[in-house]
């Protein structure tokens, strides 16, 4: 629900400004409003004296490098802290902060790049590593002497036919004395050794450059060994470099567990100047007083007043205006902990307009019963309910799938229950194995004998049953969209949208009147009143807005018939379900019937989720917001410090 807002202002002699700043801030519940074009009184704002100084520039510059600090070094475990507090004992604003933070960075980026060496290195040499090893048995089957030379290339082996092509370009520059050997390095490489003469040496090179093949050339320590060498040298380089990391990465962690909860509050404590610095410039103030509007939430506004009498002892005064401006007024949405799950889906649209009706709670209310009775089956409303809960407890509170998990886990409790209703576990396994002795209802026909039925129905024997139970709550659902509508209008002193929505409600209830006069035989005086109101709303609501309105009018009549997919997604569950434990019964062997009935039943439990949720949420979203939902709200956002200051 949209919480209620109170204006605020304060008033105070300008001296006190700083400390009326770092009040608010430290109590972090008012929205501070942004200075009026034209002001009066000899006030201003005070951003025309602040703005753009050179302190501001030189905080900024000083949260870069913190930031920068902070990227470079791992979290530390959050139950360690740093052992030097001393950077937090240094005033920001002073030199010595400034060289402090340099020589933290500058150790900082020393420690990062001696890791981040070690790892490339380590990198480099396990490339190099592979494609001499690949190598390596290829120079053995060749000749060797001290007049040859060797040389290394790589190959795509999409461009095998270079090969063939060098081949005879070899041929035509040494008279036919090299060789020329070929083996697979990785699915996408091919490695080539080449021998010949050095006296060939230059052109050779000269025909690899010009074909675009890429030579393999060492790294530099190791440009002067043989490949025989390079390979040795290579794997004992490998075998030392572990240490080296690990003893880089210690090292890190131990500058991180000593320096990174200091610059996080750091950084916070900045972060904090600049908001207050940004916000104070939108405070008015003559050249002895100081003056700040702004909203607070109705119930946090006793507190405000509490802690400025306390602070100041009526140098500043507060005053709360209740009059609220529903066009000014920021936004808070504030919901029960069993709503706020639901908010998820909610956060898709733009914030509601102050004064207007927040969606969530509504959407908290019917999305499980409309998922519960699209599912209506004990056994997946259990396996939702397990799996929901094993998601939320492995989670963190507040991410998107502990809110998702959440939802489902209060969902599926609807579908357990409405699967008791309709007699459902697993489709009909309930009835094979005589569940319904337990949760049905008896009924002993002429000769005593009893059968079991469902408490509500069966599904698929009452299909029309279910269609028109949807149809009745798609009526009630979209009926309550109205009121809710003509209940905001009166509540924002709309008059003429007042009178709109009452009119276009008249006409659905009528219309709906004169279509069930068609199958039921009414009194004509229902009849014919019931068609003079209907005339009466569609010309007035045309009156008003246009000839939309009876477009609208006929668009709600198809919004009732939507409901319909409440029931035609459910018997499709029914129907799969019902499809799994059929051939699940066909195969001899009973393991077989188990595995084919489990996988079936599997994706029915898999579309079981996505598809209620996201015809529920259309439901919802077209259906129903449509009729009330105004958006245009501006966010709540309290002047307040950051989370670690």
């Amino acid at each position: 629900m949209i919480a209620r807002m109170v204006r605020v202002r304060l008033y105070g002699p300008r001296p006190l400004l700083s400390r009326a700043a770092a009040l608010l801030q430290e109590l972090g519940v008012m929205h501070i409003d942004r200075p009026p074009p034209e002001t009066r009184w000899g006030f201003r704002p005070l951003q025309e004296e602040v703005s753009g100084t050179r302190a501001v520039i030189e905080t900024e510059t000083l949260l870069e490098r913190l930031k920068k600090i902070l990227l470079l070094l791992p979290s530390p475990p959050p139950e360690r802290f740093p052992a030097d507090a001393s950077l937090e004992e240094v005033d920001p604003r002073v030199p010595e902060f400034t060289a402090l933070l340099s020589k933290i960075l500058a150790e900082a980026e020393i420690l990062h790049l001696r890791l981040k060496a070690a790892r490339e290195e380590r990198s480099l040499l396990q490339k190099y590593e592979n494609v001499i090893r690949t190598l390596a048995p290829l120079m053995e089957s060749v000749s060797s002497s001290p007049e040859l030379e060797m040389v290394g290339i790589t190959l795509d082996r999409d461009g095998g036919e270079v090969i063939p092509l060098i081949r005879q370009a070899l041929d035509q520059l040494t008279g036919g004395n090299f060789q020329l050997v070929s083996a697979e390095l990785d699915e996408k490489t091919v490695a080539a050794l080449l021998v010949f003469g050095r006296s060939h040496s230059r052109l050779i090179r000269e025909l690899l450059l010009k074909r675009d093949v890429p030579e393999i050339r060492l790294p530099g320590r190791m440009a002067d060994l043989s490949l025989k060498d390079a390979l040795g040298d290579i794997h004992r380089r490998l075998e030392s470099l572990p240490a080296e990391i690990g003893e880089a990465a210690r090292a890190m962690e131990l500058f991180s567990e000593r320096w990174h909860t200091s610059l996080t509050r750091c950084r916070d404590r900045i972060l904090d100047q600049l908001e207050q610095s940004a916000v104070t410039r939108r405070f008015l103030c003559s050249k002895y007083t100081f003056f700040i509007r702004g909203w607070v939430p109705r119930r946090e506004s006793a507190q405000l007043l509490e802690k400025v009498e306390e602070e100041f002892g009526g140098r500043v005064v507060a005053e709360i205006d209740e009059k609220v401006d529903g066009r000014e007024a920021p936004v808070q949405i504030r919901n029960p902990a069993i709503v706020r799950p639901f908010e998820v889906f909610t956060r898709l649209l733009p914030l509601p307009a102050y004064g207007t009706i927040d969606p969530a709670p509504f959407f908290a209310f019917f999305f499980p019963v409309f998922f519960g009775l699209i599912i209506g089956d004990i056994g997946y409303g259990l396996v939702i309910l397990v799996l929901a809960l094993l998601l939320r407890r492995r989670s963190s509170p507040g991410s998107l799938w502990h809110n998702l998990s959440s939802v489902f886990a209060i969902s599926s409790p609807f579908a357990i229950f409405f699967g008791l209703l309709f007699g459902e576990f697993f489709s009909t396994l309930g009835e094979r194995f005589h569940l319904l002795h337990y949760i049905g209802r008896a009924v002993a026909d002429e000769a005593g004998q009893v059968t079991y039925h469902p408490i509500l129905y069966d599904r698929i024997d009452s299909m029309l049953t279910f269609l028109l139970l949807a149809i009745l709550i798609g009526t009630a659902h979209v009926i309550l969209g109205f009121l809710l509508g003509i209940f905001t209008a009166l509540r924002t002193r709309r008059y003429q949208r007042l009178a709109l929505k009452s009119g276009m409600l008249l006409a659905l209830l009528t219309a709906l009147v004169l279509i069930l006069s068609i199958v039921v035989d009414l009194a004509p005086a229902v009849v014919w009143t019931a068609a003079a109101l209907f005339a009466l709303s569609l010309v007035g609501t045309t009156l008003l807005e246009g000839f939309v309105a009876p477009i609208e009018i006929v668009s709600s009549l198809s919004n009732i018939l939507s409901y319909a997919r409440i029931m035609a997604i459910g018997m499709a569950s029914v129907i799969l379900g019902l499809v799994a434990n059929h051939l699940g019964s066909l195969p001899d062997s009973v393991v077989a019937g188990i595995l084919i009935a489990a996988v079936l039943h599997a994706v029915n439990i898999v579309l079981a989720v996505f598809s209620p949720t996201i015809h529920s949420m259309r439901l919802h979203f077209v259906e129903f917001f449509g009729k009330f939902y105004e958006p245009g709200g501006k966010p709540y956002q309290p002047f307040r410090k950051s989370g670690g200051a």
